[in-house]
């Protein structure tokens, strides 16, 4: 493998867990469309999948027609008024990625979510000023599972070889991502409540490693 020079991570999952307060957005938001589903539901068929892939799926399967602007009226508002109340993040993440940023390695965050809410996620916890570049489905044209934002976010950070640059994912739709791009994709179980079966998709779906801490990366930059 060679020398690592730049690690790119997902957000939500990976380094903050936001997962119920962004399905409950989600539910809150197409409720007034009459839909009515849960936080279990949102979480179990969509985590890591793009709002407007979300969005498609409930329009075709409840026949109606959720625009994404109105969507985001309800889903964005709820999302960065939750945040500060409920999101998780392990207490040794953020000594983590500060030493990470004290050795040299380019740091980015790239993400499905919205752009102002994955900010305000980042800023909540104490990361936002570690990432060189934080790029979101919002600032790219294509989503995951395409490459785009970490490409991207690659070459913002002045790196022109995926193959020098971890991508730390906890979805299949991430780890498809990193693959697409060229990177090397890791797979992280640490924020999710069934890490063992977790561990078995994400290395079904390709990813070279699995890892419950995100401190066992150094093992990869030795």
């Amino acid at each position: 493998m060679k020398e690592i020079k730049a690690i790119l991570f997902d957000c939500d999952g990976t380094l903050v867990d936001t997962e119920e307060i962004s399905a409950a957005a989600t539910v809150a938001a197409v409720k007034p469309y009459g839909i009515e589903t849960t936080i279990d539901a949102v979480n179990q068929e969509f985590i890591g999948i793009h709002l407007i892939d979300i969005l498609e799926t409930l329009n075709k399967r409840h026949s109606v027609n959720i625009e994404m602007d109105p969507f985001l009226s309800i889903y964005t508002p709820h999302m960065v008024k939750y945040v500060p109340e409920h999101i998780r993040i392990l207490p040794d993440t953020v000594d983590y990625i500060c030493s990470l940023k004290e050795r040299g390695y380019k740091l980015t965050v790239g993400s499905n979510g919205v752009h102002a809410a994955i900010e305000s996620e980042l800023r909540v916890v104490g990361l936002c000023d570690f990432f060189d570049i934080i790029l979101t489905a919002d600032d790219v044209p294509n989503p995951k599972p395409a490459p785009d934002m970490y490409l991207e976010g690659m070459k913002a950070c002045g790196i022109n070889d995926p193959e020098s640059c971890l991508v730390v994912e906890d979805s299949v739709t991430g780890i498809k991502a990193a693959i697409a791009g060229g990177f090397i994709p890791i797979g992280y179980t640490g924020l999710n409540p069934d890490p063992k079966g977790l561990a078995i998709k994400l290395k079904e779906a390709g990813a070279s490693q699995v890892i419950s801490r995100l401190q066992d990366l150094d093992f990869l930059l030795k």
